[in-house]
């Protein structure tokens, strides 16, 4: 069974409301939608960084 790493992350409030609301709308959790902008703002960084190689 795999299990999750866990860590505390402290952001501003108003950046953590803007993520719980954009949850509601893609009817997913608020973890899940911190680990799908973290994946999607990795994913453009490394295209970015190919693209100008």
């Amino acid at each position: 069974m795999k299990k999750d790493t866990q860590f505390n992350l402290r952001i501003p409030t108003d950046l953590l409301d803007t993520v719980r609301e954009t949850s509601k709308k893609n009817r997913r959790s608020a973890t899940a939608e911190f680990i799908t902008l973290v994946e999607e703002g990795l994913k453009w960084r490394k295209q970015r960084e190919q693209a100008e190689a």
